[in-house]
């Protein structure tokens, strides 16, 4: 009696906890992204002086803080949101926080989706819902976070996860790919024009979309 009590009990909040799943991600981040950042003091820093660059002086202190604090507690609900990906398969639950809409002609198209370190490119799962089959290209050196993130048999057929170096051999696939970006001064050699100063950017969608033909889109 007590086993037929307790599995609808469980099942019941494990349910619960998926429906409002994104509220409970923001609560979470909301905490530790102030607790983070009493232990990141040099990183602060840098938050702050990138601001400056930016905006100059009209930010005041508590504008800066407040941003600082929200890039931390959206670094925290994207990590929150990859590990949960194996659960989000198979519903809906964060789609509709999405305003993504893809006609048929642009989802037969075999393309080249550029994204940020950001938002829905943790969430290949919802991506996939919206889009279809898809490879994700993906630069990871902790093989824990790998295997958590990637290793799942709900992702068969449907979505392929490739690290960086093997990305060559998923050329030809018939589905998209996603790429992630950002700013890699080091390794590139593309100069760009940011904040009136030139900088290195990489350039290695535009390299793959002239061996593969692929349209590039920018997704955010």
């Amino acid at each position: 009696i007590k086993i037929l009590i307790i599995i609808p009990i469980i099942y019941l909040i494990i349910k619960l906890y998926l429906i409002n799943i994104i509220y409970i991600f923001d609560l979470i981040a909301t905490i530790l992204s102030r607790i983070i950042s009493l232990f990141t003091k040099r990183r602060n820093k840098i938050v702050y002086k990138n601001l400056e660059l930016v905006f100059g002086n009209r930010l005041s202190d508590n504008d800066k803080h407040k941003i600082m604090i929200n890039s931390y507690k959206l670094l925290i609900i994207n990590a929150l949101i990859s590990i949960h990906q194996r659960f989000f398969i198979n519903n809906n639950y964060l789609l509709n926080f999405y305003s993504i809409n893809f006609t048929n002609d642009f989802k037969n198209k075999k393309m080249i989706f550029v994204m940020m370190h950001y938002g829905i490119f943790y969430d290949f799962t919802t991506f996939f819902k919206i889009n279809g089959k898809m490879i994700c290209n993906f630069k990871m050196h902790n093989k824990f976070a790998q295997e958590l993130i990637w290793n799942s048999n709900n992702f068969k057929n449907k979505i392929i996860g490739v690290n960086a170096g093997n990305l060559k051999y998923y050329f030809n696939e018939n589905k998209h790919m996603i790429l992630p970006t950002d700013q890699k001064g080091s390794r590139y050699k593309e100069d760009i024009i940011f904040l009136n100063n030139k900088c290195k950017f990489h350039d290695y969608p535009v390299n793959i979309q002239k061996v593969t033909n692929r349209p590039i889109s920018l997704i955010y």
